[in-house]
Order: structure tokens, then C-alpha cells, then sequence
């Protein structure tokens, strides 16, 4: 103000207003000591952010400034008192007024844009400082920035379900049969089934049973012995015949057993025909005739032999008894049946005995057997 004497505007960037009064005190002693002055731009507005496709910039006109002539040296005063002159006063005002329509125009365009990018340039006022050419007024087209979701997925806080029950282990031990093996008949059991005077025709006295093992034929005794033997005898007395009646019970180890053994015994009956024996009584030596036939053996047993044996006395020509037998084996158990009669007797004995075996074998199946 005290070098032009005139007022100066308040703006509404004090920065601008300061620049300019620099910009113009700068200006007047530039017109004083050197060459003409170059036209003051001025200071750099903040940089408008980058729209995303900028505009191209609108042809302008920048002021030209006014070259000054130097005054001559003798023209020059004191530096105590300097007379303004006309002349320099009009060159000066136009300046000043272009720096104002061109800083307005700047702040015009800042100020529209200043409600969308914060301001991040400052300005240094230490000295002037060369601005391209102001940007002009022209209007970026809007750009709508994309819509970014801030919203962060919601992660799953449900922990998976985990089975925390133990597999059930199975604890059942094995099955161990506890069945006792397979085996012979007892002397208990056998007596459960051993044939009663009751079951028999009448007549029949129960006497005493004494185990005398195998009987000897032709010579020859059995291989083997079964596991046990029992039985039941009786007597009676026809024509004063005392006749015999003996039923034996036999078990072996198993049925393999039980048929080799009668197999053997088979085999022997029918391949010897005489022998010789010493009555046990008397002592006398008797001769035997053997005769053997075969059977047809009940349902549940698997083999059936029946046979005679004839004694007589040496020189004699009619036997003085008749030993009628059958055997029959069921599993690994067999039943044997012998009857002794007088010679004349022997048909009627023959039907009696079968029925007689017919009996004990029936008891002798409701016994176990092993296979």
C-alpha cells in the first residue's frame, strides 16, 4: 500500500493476496535495475485430482505483459522520495488485474473441487514460483467411484461336530462248547435198558448175570472187548428142559469200533463149521456143529447176524442141546440175545428170541450213541 498508494482487497485465500503483493513489489524493482520484466505468474494452485479420463484442456490466451523501458540514469531520484508516474501506475494496475482474473478463475476451480479431494500440496511463500497454465473452468464429467463392500464375510464359527462316543468293542468271548466228548455207555446207563422178567413170556425166572467175556469159536476169541458189557439171565423149565435165557448189552468207543467188531465176528461164524470144547461141568470133551444165517436189522441199527450152535457128545449122533443166538448192532452199541433148549424145542425157540431181541434192541435205541 505505501508503494502504490493504493488499497489492496482482502481475499479469501491470504496466501494468493500476499503472493500477488510480492509478485507486484517484485515487478516494480525489476523495472528499475534490469532488463524487462517477464510476465508474473501466478502461485501454483493445489493439484485437482486426477479424474479417471481427464478432459482435454480448453485453448487460452495468457496475458501479455507490458514491457517496460528503462528510465533513463538521469531521471532516476533519491531512494528517500519516488514519484509515482502515470505510466507506470496503468502498467502496473493491468498486471495486477490479470494476476486476479487468473488467481479467481484458480480458485474458483479449486473451490469446486475442494469438496471432493483433500487439499495435500503446500504451498511454499518464500518465493514466486512458475505455474503451468491455469486449468480451465471446464467441468469433469462425474465419476461415480465403484462401490467396494467394506463388509467382512462372516466366518463360520460353528465348530463341526465331533462324535465323542467310543466304538462299542464287542467283548463277547468266544463260544467254547462245554459238551463233554462223545463216549461209551456207563454200567448205569446200561441197566436203564436191561430187559425185565416182565417183558418176557411167562415163565421166566431172573437169575444171576455173570460177565464170562468173549466166548471162544472154532477156536478163536474176538480181537477186542467192548468198553462195557452187562446183562440179565433167566430160566425156566419145558418138558424138564431147564432152558437159559441170557441178554448182554454191549458199548464201544464208537461206531467204527462197534462194527469192525462185528464184522470180525461174522466173518468167523461163517467160515467155521466144527470145533472141538471140554464141557467146564464135566469136564468131557464135546463136539460142536456151528451154522450161521443172515438178518434183516431193525430201523436205527446198521447190522443184524443170527446162527446156531449144535453139541454133542462124542459118539452120539443127536445133539443133547441147541444154542440159538442174534446180534444186532445200533451206532457203537449192540444187543445180543442166546437162548439154550432141548434139540426139540427149536422151532418155538427160534420165534421166541426174536421177539426177545426185538425188545432189547428198542431199549437199546433210546440210548445216546457215538458217531
Amino acid at each position: 500500500r505505501q508503494r502504490t498508494g493504493r488499497p489492496i482487497s482482502v481475499d479469501a485465500h491470504p496466501k494468493f493476496a500476499i503472493a500477488l503483493g510480492a509478485a507486484g513489489l517484485g515487478q516494480t524493482r525489476t523495472l528499475e535495475t534490469g532488463p524487462p520484466p517477464t510476465a508474473v505468474s501466478p502461485p501454483t494452485p493445489p493439484t485437482p485430482p486426477t479424474p479417471p479420463t481427464p478432459p482435454e484442456p480448453l485453448a487460452h490466451t495468457s496475458p501479455t505483459p507490458i514491457p517496460f523501458a528503462p528510465q533513463p540514469a538521469t531521471q532516476r531520484l533519491s531512494t528517500g522520495e519516488r514519484p509515482l508516474r502515470t505510466k507506470t501506475f496503468a502498467v502496473v494496475a493491468v498486471g495486477i488485474s490479470a494476476v486476479l482474473i487468473i488467481a479467481l478463475i484458480a480458485f474458483l476451480t479449486t473451490r469446486d473441487n475442494a469438496t471432493t479431494a483433500p487439499n495435500t500440496t503446500t504451498a511454499d511463500n518464500s518465493s514466486p514460483t512458475p505455474t503451468p497454465d491455469p486449468v480451465p473452468t471446464t467441468t469433469a464429467p462425474a465419476t461415480t467411484a465403484p462401490t467396494i463392500s467394506t463388509t467382512a464375510p462372516t466366518a463360520r464359527t460353528t465348530a463341526p461336530t465331533i462324535s465323542t462316543t467310543a466304538p462299542t468293542a464287542t467283548t463277547t468271548a468266544p463260544t467254547t462248547s462245554t459238551v463233554a466228548p462223545a463216549q461209551a455207555l456207563t454200567k448205569e446207563q446200561l441197566d436203564t435198558v436191561l430187559v425185565t422178567a416182565g417183558e418176557l413170556q411167562p415163565g421166566w425166572i431172573p437169575g444171576v448175570y455173570a460177565d464170562s467175556g468173549s466166548a471162544a469159536l472154532c477156536g478163536q476169541t474176538l480181537p477186542s472187548e467192548p468198553v462195557i458189557r452187562d446183562g440179565s439171565v433167566f430160566t425156566r423149565s419145558v418138558d424138564g428142559f431147564t432152558q437159559q435165557l441170557q441178554i448182554e448189552f454191549e458199548s464201544y468207543e464208537t461206531t467204527s469200533v462197534a462194527t469192525s467188531q462185528f464184522q470180525t465176528f461174522r466173518n468167523l461164524i461163517q467160515s467155521c463149521t466144527d470145533f472141538q470144547i471140554t464141557d467146564e461141568t464135566s469136564g468131557e470133551e464135546l463136539t460142536v456143529k456151528l451154522g450161521a444165517f443172515d438178518l434183516t436189522p431193525q430201523a436205527g441199527c446198521q447190522a443184524i447176524q443170527g446162527g446156531g450152535l449144535r453139541f454133542f457128545r462124542v459118539g452120539d449122533v443127536d445133539p443133547f442141546l441147541l444154542r440159538i443166538f442174534t446180534i444186532q448192532v445200533c451206532g457203537n452199541n449192540d444187543a445180543s440175545v442166546v437162548l439154550d433148549v432141548a434139540p426139540t424145542s427149536a422151532e418155538t425157540a427160534s420165534v421166541e428170541i426174536s421177539q426177545v431181541l426185538v425188545t432189547a434192541s428198542n431199549k437199546l435205541l433210546t440210548l445216546p450213541t457215538v458217531p
